[in-house]
């Protein structure tokens, strides 16, 4: 299982490029793009309900591990086509460990939450004269969204256990299908 996600990860190739939403620009343009991009909201969502399970003083030590890796992202010269692997991975990762029902420990959870920051900033290709602006609009965005979903994500399973089991095993479905789909771009056109 493990050698067919590095497969998989290794092969996909470059996703297409999603640029800015017409008539946003600087917080606006930032602030949408972790909500237009599907594996960048795929990822926050895993990542929040993960910490959601995780909880307690986690949560806003995790909120500063993503920041930071925004923040690192955004200033780092960006990666032709490992970001997308990378973001995809994660979710696999959370999503895996929220269906089989025993979550990531804090350990694991928080600083993987570092790179999943870097890997959402470095695939933006918000133009550099949206600067500060954009990026203070990511962070925003990406942080209210990480936050409100381990909120719920704690709320749901003291009431429902079942529920972030189910969650994890559509997130771990979702990014695995949308990485089989970039490992294989013009395979799927020839398809009847």
């Amino acid at each position: 299982m493990i050698a067919a996600l590095v497969f998989l990860v290794l092969l996909a190739g470059p996703a297409n490029a999603h640029g800015t939403l017409p008539g946003g620009s600087g917080f606006q343009a930032g602030a949408l793009h972790p909500l237009a991009a599907t594996e960048h909201l795929l990822a926050l969502a895993a990542a929040g309900l993960m910490l959601g399970r995780v909880g307690g003083r986690a949560m806003p030590v995790g909120l500063g591990a993503l920041l930071a890796g925004l923040g690192a992202g955004m200033v780092a010269a960006p990666v032709p086509g490992l970001a997308p692997s990378v973001i995809l991975s994660l979710s696999m990762l959370c999503g895996l460990a929220l269906a089989l029902g025993r979550g990531l420990p804090a350990v694991v959870a928080v600083p993987a939450l570092l790179p999943l920051g870097w890997a959402i900033a470095a695939d933006t290709d918000l133009p550099a004269t949206e600067g500060w602006p954009a990026a203070a609009g990511l962070a925003v965005a990406a942080g209210l969204v990480l936050l409100n979903l381990a909120a719920l994500s704690q709320a749901v399973a003291g009431r429902w256990p079942l529920v972030p089991r189910v969650a994890g095993s559509w997130v771990f479905a979702v990014a695995l299908l949308v990485l089989a789909l970039q490992a294989a771009p013009g395979r799927l056109a020839a398809l009847p």
